[in-house]
């Protein structure tokens, strides 16, 4: 209990993650209690069928919106697609870009284990497809519980914002935690939208996602010693968003005009790069 009780700097003010990981934790424990219990294959048959009219509406309610406006918005889950975006908005502060990073190790670990551990065949594969709405690739595997999308703009988000705005004492930082409640919230809806995931998914999802959030920032906060060596972190990012480049500008090759929010990613990745080259050729001079 001792980490629990420990209050983490953040910048304006010390943030207790008592307050932080206790409601995320009851809310985690039990789901895995339940998904992991004796008859495992009565569980998942009963988290499959109690939710197929619950996702069956509310596919179909989110389908309202054109579905090239879900196919950019579920993309913003893809790590690849939504880092280069977040690290250029945050371009200044080094605090935020580490704690991400540190947050992908608790991220992948959750993500990995439970879609292994439940294999929760996701709804395409059980619900007939004239039912619904799937848009793009046809998901039909036993990897649905829970949603790798809603964990990595999670935490992402948490990071973020507990890097950046810990208290949100202005109307200008509430501001700020609304929008990005809401584009969080929007980017989980969208994995139901294309008929990838239950809805529950999203919510076991954002807890993962909210853990691994707050574990980026402890980690940043306890090797923040070797965090102020920026010099050998650019290069790092410089490597890793010159690949991300790369790969955005085959994937712009291979999709539709529709997908803008690739060719958004990319021009962001590029960005990235020439700001920390700059960046080192005027240290340099």
């Amino acid at each position: 209990m001792k980490s629990l009780s420990h209050s983490v700097q953040t910048g304006k003010h010390n943030i207790s993650l008592f307050w932080t990981f206790v409601p995320i934790t009851l809310l985690f424990i039990p789901n895995l209690f339940i998904l992991f219990s004796f008859d495992v294959q009565f569980v998942k048959e009963l988290y499959t069928e109690s939710q197929i009219n619950w996702f069956i509406a509310l596919n179909h309610q989110l389908n309202q919106l054109p579905a090239y406006f879900w196919t950019n918005i579920t993309k913003i889950g893809e790590a690849m697609i939504l880092l280069p975006m977040v690290f250029l908005f945050t371009f200044s502060n080094r605090k935020a870009w580490t704690s991400i990073i540190y947050s992908i190790p608790v991220a992948s670990l959750l993500s990995v284990a439970l879609k292994r551990l439940s294999s929760v065949p996701r709804p395409a594969a059980i619900i007939d497809h004239s039912e619904i709405t799937i848009i793009g690739k046809t998901l039909i595997g036993h990897t649905s519980l829970p949603s790798g999308h809603t964990i990595t703009i999670f935490a992402c988000s948490v990071a973020v914002l507990m890097s950046l705005y810990p208290s949100f004492n202005s109307n200008k930082d509430k501001m700020i935690l609304g929008l990005f409640l809401f584009l969080t919230v929007m980017i989980s809806l969208s994995r139901v939208a294309v008929g990838a995931h239950w809805p529950l998914d999203l919510i076991i999802g954002a807890a993962c996602g909210w853990v691994a959030g707050q574990s980026g920032v402890m980690l940043q906060q306890r090797f923040s010693d070797k965090t102020n060596n920026w010099k050998g972190w650019r290069w790092f990012y410089i490597i890793l968003f010159s690949l991300f480049s790369l790969a955005l500008l085959i994937r712009l090759l291979n999709i539709e005009l529709s997908h803008m929010i690739v060719l958004v990613s990319f021009v962001c990745s590029l960005l990235l790069v020439y700001k920390l080259i700059k960046q080192i050729n005027f240290i340099s001079e």
